[in-house]
């Protein structure tokens, strides 16, 4: 499940949380992706070490890895990071709904 992510889905309402054993430099890419989004790799201490935005379809087979070393990997749709000014060095919180 976690290699397929979003690949084949026709959108995204909210977002896909990816959760990895170890922090490290885990890579995404866009294969059968058919809509842009946005990824944001958090830390183990819920930093974003890293965003990538507007990630198009068309970029497969490239694939993209953080700068710093992620546990977590929220992929969300593109512009998302820009409306809502989430930056590198920003804290994710996570919300009981």
């Amino acid at each position: 499940e976690r290699t397929l992510g979003l690949s084949g889905r026709e959108s995204l309402e909210g977002g896909m949380w990816f959760v990895f054993p170890k922090a490290d430099h885990y890579a995404f890419w866009m294969k059968d992706m058919k809509f842009p989004i946005d990824i944001i790799w958090v830390g183990d201490d819920f930093t974003i070490v890293d965003i990538k935005e507007n990630v198009l379809p068309s970029s497969f087979p490239e694939t993209f890895r953080p700068k710093a070393k992620a546990l977590f990997v929220l992929e969300v749709p593109a512009g998302f990071s820009k409306t809502h000014q989430i930056h590198i060095g920003g804290k994710v919180s996570l919300e009981d709904k």
